[in-house]
């Protein structure tokens, strides 16, 4: 009876972990770093167009991914949700490491220590501004912070969420929340650098 009743309750336990959704909400395209590792990454799109089509869309998504996953494991990348609504796509899509973000999408997205991002040869030279909740305080550079302090770095303009709280942000970086940030300005370059704690 035991064993009947352990059954049912690790049955009934995969189907709501199924049913979960690991989507985040946004109003624009955006990534999540995971304290595990894993990265979701929300793109929202115009698809206004009579010539655009939900279903292309959707085949386009998936050959992709299933491409991908031939080649770097069936866990590497899948998709969570995908829905047009109002004008806008709106596609999420769950990665089982920053590193297969970046090669899906041809991006960069380095998740780690300070000091991991220096050995993998990231010149974090700039202008950090100090972070307390919502508020920017004073500028600071890499010299005088933490180098144990973990570090996600990405070069597109994206708003990005941690999995801690934001302790410096590069100075090209606005603060929406303790974990989250935005692009002061979408067209400028360079890497955008958010240290958390």
């Amino acid at each position: 009876m035991k064993k009947i009743r352990l059954a049912a309750l690790l049955t009934l336990t995969a189907i709501l972990l199924m049913g979960c959704s690991s989507e985040f909400k946004t109003d624009e395209s955006a990534i999540k770093v995971n304290k595990n590792g894993t990265v979701v990454a929300a793109s929202i799109e115009e698809f206004d167009k009579s010539y655009y089509s939900e279903e292309e869309l959707s085949t386009f998504v998936k050959n992709s991914i299933e491409e991908y996953q031939k080649a770097n494991g069936a866990s590497s990348v899948k998709m969570e949700s995908l829905k047009v609504e109002e004008g806008k796509a709106t596609l999420f899509i769950n990665y089982e490491t920053p590193t297969d973000y970046a090669k899906f999408n041809g991006e960069e997205l380095f998740v780690g220590t300070v000091l991991d991002a220096m050995a993998a040869g990231y010149n974090l030279n700039g202008t950090y501004y100090t972070v307390d909740g919502v508020t920017l305080g004073s500028t600071t550079t890499i010299d005088f912070i933490d180098d144990d302090l973990k570090v996600v770095i990405v070069k597109e303009k994206v708003r990005v969420i941690v999995p801690g709280k934001i302790k410096y942000i590069s100075d090209n970086l606005s603060i929406i929340d303790k974990n989250t940030v935005t692009p002061a300005d979408k067209n400028a370059s360079g890497y955008s650098v958010i240290i958390y704690k």
